[in-house]
């Protein structure tokens, strides 16, 4: 098994165990160590929280202005490596098909505002750069936080 199918496999756990943000940390600190014995959750942990209220904030702004079309069913949460870091986006989709992924590039809803400033993201990016795989797996859990309580 690859690394990166070794991130995706943990990320379908965490996934089905459906975390609080207060089980979370708990959750990624039992995850973290199939990466890496050593690294310290504790700036993480803080920066979690505080980073979950921007997720909110971010996003209750954009919903308010930037108001979603009655016909939208779907939302699309992305991440991509930019110059400065990684960057979170939305866009919508008038489509849904759980068997085909294509939906997610319809962007029906793609809002000027799609794209947040979250402290979370530039600190783990440093993570990526030492550690790919723990990075990714960081990333995208602590996204998957942020959509389940949203």
């Amino acid at each position: 098994m690859s690394n990166i199918e070794k991130v995706d496999e943990l990320l379908q756990v965490f996934i089905k165990e459906c975390p609080t943000l207060e089980t979370s940390k708990k959750l990624i600190n039992k995850n973290v160590t199939n990466f890496d014995n050593n690294f310290g959750l504790s700036g993480l942990e803080n920066n979690l929280a505080n980073s979950y209220k921007q997720f909110e904030n971010w996003l209750n702004v954009l919903f308010e202005k930037e108001k979603v079309q009655d016909n939208i069913i779907a939302f699309n949460f992305g991440l991509y490596e930019s110059e400065g870091g990684i960057q979170l986006y939305i866009s919508g989709s008038t489509e849904w098909d759980f068997d085909d992924e294509d939906w997610a590039s319809n962007n029906d809803y793609y809002p000027e505002g799609r794209y947040p400033d979250i402290t979370l993201y530039n600190d783990l990016y440093n993570v990526w750069e030492d550690n790919l795989e723990l990075g990714l797996f960081l990333t995208i859990s602590s996204t998957i936080i942020f959509q389940i309580h949203i």
